[in-house]
């Protein structure tokens, strides 16, 4: 199957290249797919030719097809070239959304690309109150995750803020309350989008 770039280091398309942690992130997730899919990690009679190493490799149980699919290391360098540029980016962005509205696949197999982001509700994450000596000025939401990190995700109520400032700066009138955030999993390459509303001080306390 063919993969598109975000697939080869299992990025999802909808983390926004000026997220704080962004390039980190992506530096990440390619030495981490660059380790994984090296010939001499690989097993024997298995190469970077083959396009799966789900069956070959026996007792191996893993429901993330991505982390069953190898490449070569010009796949790998070519993605991240790729993404770590902000003009990069948005021409292959552009060359996806075009291939999908002329019918193609884009680069992506008939199953359709895959993010590997779940998206969850402010509601289902754990909240923290700040801590005195943290010298934070707010709270934070937590969430553990698949890798088995207890707050492998976490978002501030700073970067919440930060999000309401860019929205507002972006487009002050809009009525629209809804807001989120793509996270990193601070214990592997995963990420979560995180939704919640807005609410204006009037809605909060109509008494």
């Amino acid at each position: 199957m063919t993969q598109t770039h975000y697939n080869i280091l299992s990025i999802p398309q909808s983390l926004p290249p000026t997220h704080k942690n962004y390039q980190s992130l992506l530096k990440k997730s390619y030495h981490r797919t660059l380790l994984r899919c090296h010939p001499d990690k690989l097993p024997a009679g298995i190469s970077a030719a083959s396009t799966s190493i789900a069956g070959q490799v026996k007792g191996r149980e893993d429901d993330d097809d991505d982390e069953d699919e190898i490449y070569t290391i010009d796949q790998i360098n070519t993605a991240y070239k790729t993404l770590s540029s902000p003009k990069l980016r948005q021409e292959y962005d552009l060359f996806l959304r075009s291939s999908v509205s002329n019918g193609t696949n884009g680069g992506v197999g008939g199953g359709g690309y895959k993010t590997g982001l779940d998206v969850v509700d402010l509601d289902d994450m754990v909240y923290h109150l700040p801590k005195e000596e943290g010298g934070s000025s707010g709270g934070r939401f937590t969430k553990s995750c698949r890798c088995g990190a207890e707050e492998g995700y976490v978002l501030t109520e700073e970067d919440m803020d930060d999000v309401e400032k860019e929205v507002q700066q972006q487009n002050p009138n809009s009525g629209n309350k809804a807001r989120s955030m793509v996270i990193g999993c601070l214990g592997c390459s995963l990420w979560i989008q995180v939704d919640w509303v807005v609410c204006d001080s009037d809605d909060e306390g109509g008494e």
